[in-house]
């Protein structure tokens, strides 16, 4: 509750006024303010991030994690005392489920991946708590994980695909080199091979490995067959008589590059030299790296655009309302492609933003056509983080810019999203930029000892500051053998990547760690430009707006609960009733007693 307090003071200290205004079907500021503070209250939410000890599995292994639950501003929720872990396939089956108890915030569990039940595959994990179901799935924890085939190391295997598609169908080339299990190629072996698409053949042949393990395969398919979701079979047939299999889902076998654009602040407005960012990704949703120039209607060069970063980047460009625009485009993969930019706002009005050493500034531009229309209207500025106002300030428009500068230390570490909105609270243009300050948990982890001998045992120490403080908390370490198990820390999804990126905002985040990892300001420049091609998901003004309050329909759950009820054979209830309740693998058991009805409740 002062938590609580402590934040509504600072939203009121950090409301301006910088014209007065009365309009009869306006919403005051403060009303806004009030009612995001009462809406927060009310419909706190919850965030659920696990914590996995490696990055991929084999068949056969304990796949071990740590629950960790929060709420706003990322402290530790005190709703949910029950957390569910969720095991999918890459079917989309619900093959195992987790009821975790909860106990400060923190749960941890673990995953058997034993043969039979699973294979050689990709898997997903998704964790929430029930109190979550309140909103949208999309707030999930989710997590693709590979599972390896450790059973069956006497072939290695790596495939490339090179593929196309016309009016006629597909054509599909694929590369495959075959090793044993000591990593030696598996020269003039034979191969057969088949294509199974919707569980019926579709192509097959027979093949001969080079010197190198190495075979070409050409799959040829009509536009009939979904050949994204078919698989290539193969059997190696060796010298000494051993039969290897091998299975390649052909599912990313021929890319497609599309390209989307993003004006600072969501439209691109006539008249005003803005800023576009872009986002090229192939249908595997992965990013592509591509450059070209911008051309007018009739040809003519305007600018040159590059991505900077995993197929995102930005160029400037003062767009006139009268033409149209086209980019021209050579991507990585050697492939060429023209698209459309967005087209022109006549009348219109957006915020940009930039970080300047320790200050946050957010400029408003309005076009001539827009000031004319809507000269002396009042506006809001807000900055609200994690749901939370931590600025809000009004003025009426006058002059077709206005800025503000703002110190990044009155914002918390995270997402700030920047917003404009009318006198009616709803929302002329929006931005996302990311507050970094210096407030880091300072983590120092030693050893007692700098070698060891096989299964010595190690001793480590490990101290929590925020600042020279201790800081108590709930910490887990993972150690894993980095010469078998490789880790890329860029590609990964850490706590703090997570909870600061991945959980507030939409659509796929490629490398997500990347922009927390060694951080220099190219990482915080490519992190801007990621920011301009997301949308924030958290929160819609609209409903403010419109004062559209819902109530939680589902409770924080508290316990697991086991009821029913008893009757004689002659469906009398059994009143006071003695029951002994066990759970045998927990050497957990209690007693209870029936209720007048017969019911009992665990």
């Amino acid at each position: 509750m002062n938590f609580k307090k402590s934040l509504f003071t600072t939203i009121y200290l950090s409301l301006i006024s910088f014209g007065l205004f009365a309009q009869s079907n306006a919403i005051p500021l403060q009303t806004l303010v009030q009612r995001k503070l009462a809406f927060s209250d009310s419909k706190p939410f919850e965030s659920v991030y696990l914590h996995f000890d490696k990055p991929y599995y084999a068949v056969g292994d304990t796949v071990w994690f740590k629950a960790y639950i929060s709420t706003l501003q990322h402290v530790p929720s005190p709703l949910s005392k029950i957390v569910y872990v969720e095991l999918i396939n890459n079917r989309d089956s619900l093959i195992e489920t987790l009821k975790l108890q909860v106990n400060n915030s923190v749960a941890s569990g673990q995953l058997l991946l034993a043969y039979p039940d699973f294979k050689e595959g990709s898997y997903h994990i998704r964790a929430y708590t029930k109190y979550m179901l309140n909103f949208d799935q999309s707030y999930f924890f989710s997590k693709n994980l590979y599972v390896g085939n450790a059973l069956n190391k006497e072939v290695k295997t790596n495939i490339t695909f090179k593929g196309s598609r016309t009016d006629k169908g597909s054509k599909i080339n694929s590369k495959i080199t075959y090793l044993d299990e000591l990593g030696k190629a598996l020269a003039n072996q034979k191969v057969s091979w088949e294509v199974v698409a919707d569980g019926e053949k579709i192509s097959k042949g027979k093949a001969n490995t080079d010197a190198n393990g190495k075979i070409n395969i050409d799959i040829i398919a009509s536009n009939k067959v979904a050949i994204g979701s078919a698989n290539l079979n193969t059997v190696v047939e060796t010298s000494d008589k051993k039969i290897l299999k091998a299975n390649f889902p052909l599912n990313n076998a021929i890319l497609e590059n599309d390209l989307q654009f993003f004006p600072e602040g969501g439209e691109w407005i006539a008249g005003i030299n803005q800023k576009i960012a872009f986002k090229a990704i192939q249908s595997n949703g992965l990013g592509i790296e591509l450059k070209g120039k911008i051309i007018d209607e009739l040809g003519q060069e305007i600018s040159t655009i590059q991505s900077q970063h995993l197929g995102m980047g930005t160029f400037a460009l003062l767009g006139q309302a009268d033409k149209k625009y086209l980019a021209k485009l050579s991507f990585a993969d050697g492939s060429e492609k023209t698209f459309a930019l967005p087209k022109l706002v006549e009348k219109g009005i957006g915020i940009s933003a930039k970080n300047i050493s320790d200050s946050v500034v957010v400029n408003i531009n309005a076009n001539e056509a827009y000031l004319s229309a809507n000269k002396n209207q009042p506006f809001y500025l807000v900055i609200q983080n994690g749901g939370t106002f931590f600025y809000a300030a009004q003025s009426v428009l006058r002059f077709g810019n206005y800025s503000v500068s703002l110190a990044k230390d009155k914002f918390p570490t995270g997402l700030l999203q920047i917003a404009l909105l009318n006198q009616y609270g709803i929302p002329l243009s929006e931005r996302l930029i990311f507050n970094q300050r210096n407030d880091d948990v300072k983590l120092q982890i030693k050893t007692d000892l700098t070698t060891y001998s096989p299964r010595q045992k190690i001793k480590i120490n490990m101290s929590a500051k925020d600042g020279v403080d201790p800081l108590e908390g709930s910490y887990s370490v993972a150690v894993v053998n980095d010469a078998k198990v490789p880790l890329n820390e860029d590609e990964e999804m850490t706590i703090k990547s997570y909870l600061l990126l991945n959980s507030d905002i939409e659509a796929y985040i490629e490398k997500p760690n990347y922009y927390f990892h060694h951080v220099n300001q190219q990482k915080q420049d490519d992190l801007d430009v990621l920011l301009l091609t997301q949308g924030y998901r958290r929160f819609s003004y609209q409903d403010l707006a419109s004062n559209t309050q819902i109530a939680p329909s589902i409770l924080p759950e508290q316990g697991i609960n086991i009821s029913g009820s008893i009757r004689r054979s002659s469906g009398l209830p059994l009143a006071n009733g003695r029951l002994l309740f066990q759970i045998p693998s927990k050497y957990y058991n209690t007693t209870g007693t029936t209720d007048i009805e017969g019911k009992f409740l665990f």
